[in-house]
C-alpha cells in the first residue's frame, strides 16, 4: 500500500534484489496493485481488502500504510519501506523483528534534509 506507485530508485532496488534472489513478476511472483496510489483515508479499507485476499506478504510504504497493514493483519508477514521503522514504533528491534510479523528497510532520508 502507498500513495504513490511502485517505481523510484528504493522500489527499483528492492525488486531488483528480489530478481536476485530468484523472484520474478510475472514468472514466480505476482503482485496486486490495488493498494497503489491509496489516499492516506482509505489506507485502512485497502488493508483489510488486502488481508482478505490472502497473500504470503504485504508490503506497505510509509508508516501510516505500515500502521494499516500493521492493524488489518498479526499473521501475514509485513515489509515496511519507511523513513524510520523504529522512531515510528513500526518495529521494536532492527535486529529482532522477529517480535512481530512486520520488519523492513529504514530509509532514513529525514537525516539527509
Amino acid at each position: 500500500m502507498a500513495g504513490g506507485t511502485a517505481s523510484g530508485p528504493v522500489l527499483s532496488s528492492f525488486f531488483d534484489e528480489l530478481g536476485r534472489a530468484g523472484f520474478i513478476r510475472g514468472r514466480n511472483l505476482e503482485i496486486d496493485s490495488r493498494g497503489e496510489g491509496v489516499a492516506a483515508a482509505s489506507y485502512a479499507t485497502a488493508a483489510i481488502e488486502l488481508t482478505e485476499a490472502n497473500p504470503n506478504v504485504l508490503m506497505a510504504i510509509g508508516a501510516e500504510a505500515g500502521r494499516a497493514a500493521q492493524k488489518a493483519t498479526q499473521r501475514i508477514p509485513i515489509v515496511v519501506i519507511a523513513d524510520d521503522l523504529l522512531g515510528s514504533k513500526l518495529v521494536a528491534s532492527m535486529p529482532h523483528p522477529e517480535a512481530s510479523n512486520t520488519t523492513g528497510v529504514a530509509i532514513f532520508a529525514f537525516q539527509l534534509e
